[in-house]
């Protein structure tokens, strides 16, 4: 069962990134239903697929307060519903602080980044705790 939720993590990481590194805020792949361009609610297709059985998982692309204060709640309350957040922001300093378009502090490993860098951040939350800081997988993609 952990082996199926890993495989469903990492493939919905992968086309996050995919997604991102194209330069898109949506993703549409086969099994998946696009509903806009900051919400995604995919059901995944777990008995022909090999994934795991969850029902839900939804990408948000959290570009501003608003979007923040929507996403809170349902992080909140999420009761194994797989959440990814898809957050822009800049390295500050050469020790690695940083924050999102909105003012939230975001740590950046400060030998790969340096002040000024605007970077892409992708959360996976773990869909066993509605706790907003317990993620499962995080990737940082530095930003051309």
């Amino acid at each position: 069962m952990k082996n199926r939720i890993i495989k469903a993590i990492v493939t919905m990481v992968t086309m996050v990134t995919i997604a991102v590194l194209a330069g898109s805020n949506s993703v549409t792949a086969s099994g998946y239903r696009e509903t806009d361009s900051t919400d995604i609610s995919c059901t995944l297709m777990a008995a022909d697929k090999g994934l795991d059985k969850r029902n839900d998982v939804a990408i948000y692309h959290t570009q501003s307060i608003e979007d923040y204060n929507k996403l809170t709640p349902i992080l909140e309350n999420r009761n194994g519903k797989m959440i990814i957040e898809v957050i822009e922001a800049t390295v500050l300093d050469d020790e690695g602080n940083g924050c999102d378009r909105f003012g939230f502090y975001v740590k950046y490993d400060s030998e790969r980044f340096s002040k000024g860098d605007k970077v892409k951040s992708i959360f996976v939350y773990n869909p066993d705790t509605n706790y907003t800081d317990d993620f499962l997988y995080r990737t940082d993609i530095l930003m051309e």
